[in-house]
């Protein structure tokens, strides 16, 4: 199967900190398919580089809210916004994940 690279870009609201951006970084990284992304934690947004052909936005946002971090919205590029399929699953929760607590985010 060939790679068909594309870019999700992921509005991920509570990703405030260095300790939230490292685990959904690994989470992410741990993924089939998964090529290249960028945490940007004051942005809270995810921007994701991965094989078309091994994955798919739902799955890589079902990943991030696994990491406890439900994602708002995604688009991929060149693509119009909207739910994923994970997202509007997972409703966009006000508390913050435990390991949150100690940084005081």
């Amino acid at each position: 199967m060939a790679t068909v690279i594309s870019t999700v870009e992921m509005q991920v609201p509570g990703l405030c900190c260095l300790e939230c951006s490292q685990g959904v970084d690994q989470a992410l990284r741990r993924t089939p398919g998964v090529q290249d992304l960028h945490v940007l934690s004051m942005a809270e947004k995810v921007v994701i580089t991965y094989d078309a052909a091994a994955t798919e936005p739902g799955k890589l946002a079902q990943v991030v809210t696994d990491a406890g971090h439900p994602v708002a919205n995604c688009q991929v590029a060149g693509g119009q916004a909207g739910q994923t399929p994970a997202a509007s699953a997972s409703p966009v929760r006000s508390v913050r994940p435990p390991h949150c607590f100690p940084c005081g985010c």
